[in-house]
């Protein structure tokens, strides 16, 4: 299964732990109020996962209180649904933090920024060129016009860089998340895919490291 409702949650919880399943869900919320938590297929399911309001540091001390009342083990229900939303918490949060104006602007909006940044982008190559034609034709020296051409490139490569670590570090969160898709995963897989992407400078949730861990032995 790749979902669990309030209800069903609270079911299995019991008295021990109603309370903190309880909070796990009203930290989170949305258009409408959550009643069932569920795997995003990401990258399909990101605009969805986006929408949603999530209240990091409350789902975290929940996420925290279930792992010590059940450090020897738990429902394989919830700890799916525990560490399901620890990974879409911080995929969300990665995410929005790379671009807060686009996700901040409705349909309309994004499609007017995007059409800003393309226009942006033609006029200052159109710049460059007229700029590289000036520079060539000074006295004919072409050293400006190749220190321009040096510099441009320059700083293009290093947004290139920048934009292509981006992209690198969500496809491994995005992999790493997709391992945690139903209440059948395998944790060992789960924290081989969280320590490849430690080491190329993904950090989850502490709660999210400690859980996988307990679950692993």
């Amino acid at each position: 299964m790749d979902n669990l409702s309030r209800s069903q949650a609270c079911d299995i919880a019991g008295e021990s732990l109603d309370r903190t399943v309880y909070g796990l869900f009203i930290s989170v919320s949305g258009p409408v109020d959550l009643e069932r938590w569920r795997h995003f297929y990401l990258p399909r399911d990101m605009d969805q996962l986006l929408a949603l309001s999530i209240n990091r540091l409350g789902l975290r001390e929940d996420a925290s209180h279930y792992i010590e009342r059940t450090s020897t083990g738990g429902p394989k229900e919830l700890d799916w649904l525990v560490i399901n939303m620890l990974l879409a918490a911080e995929i969300a949060g990665f995410v929005q933090s790379q671009n807060p104006l686009y996700l901040a602007l409705p349909p309309s909006g994004r499609r007017w920024l995007t059409a800003a940044k393309v226009a942006w982008g033609v006029v200052k190559w159109l710049t460059f060129v007229v700029l590289l034609l000036l520079f060539s034709n000074t006295n004919g020296t072409p050293w400006a016009a190749i220190a321009l051409v040096i510099a441009v490139l320059a700083v293009q490569g290093f947004k290139l860089h920048a934009r292509l670590r981006i992209v690198k570090l969500l496809n491994v969160m995005q992999q790493t998340y997709a391992s945690a898709s139903s209440w059948t995963m395998s944790w060992k897989v789960l924290w081989e895919l969280m320590s490849k992407g430690r080491g190329m400078g993904v950090v989850w949730d502490p709660e999210a490291y400690r859980l996988v861990e307990l679950r692993m032995r």
